[in-house]
């Protein structure tokens, strides 16, 4: 530990001793690095021909089945891949579609069937993402999504 604060303080004697325009260089050099790294996170999937799941039941006391989604209906949806606590397996990823989908997602943990039940309710849709979405309290992004004639749209 006395090493490390020792170091410390050599690195902040040497940081004090450059020139202010080092200094403004190599704060700009940071700055640039935490945009880049900021935009990185916040692109927009690709469109694509996903799994998307919107289902009725709960998982336990009734399966979960495919629920009718009526054309443009806007429905709030996630992507199983930003869940950091419950990832989609081998079988891919799926698009959660409305809020007792989610939660039953969310349930995977109590029952292993769970995650089985989301799948083959699940159904290929060709996605379109229309913008990054937005921040959600327990899922990394979400969409407000309109099922149409010729797929689902997200914006």
């Amino acid at each position: 530990m006395r090493d490390f604060a020792f170091s410390s303080v050599v690195l902040w004697c040497r940081y004090a001793q450059t020139s202010w325009r080092d200094q403004l260089r190599q704060a700009m050099c940071l700055g640039i690095w935490l945009i880049v790294l900021g935009c990185a996170g916040c692109r927009q999937p690709k469109n694509q021909k996903i799994l998307v799941a919107y289902i009725e039941g709960d998982g336990f006391s009734r399966s979960a089945s495919a629920k009718d989604w009526k054309y443009e209906q806007g429905v709030e949806c996630v992507l199983a891949s930003d869940s950091h606590q419950f990832p989609p397996d081998s079988r891919g990823d799926v698009l959660l579609c409305g809020e007792q989908t989610q939660h039953v997602w969310s349930m995977v943990s109590l029952r292993s069937d769970v995650k089985d039940q989301v799948y083959k309710a699940a159904r290929m849709s060709d996605v379109t993402f229309r913008g990054a979405g937005r921040g959600s309290r327990t899922w990394g992004t979400s969409w407000s999504c309109k099922r149409l004639s010729q797929g689902i749209d997200c914006e």
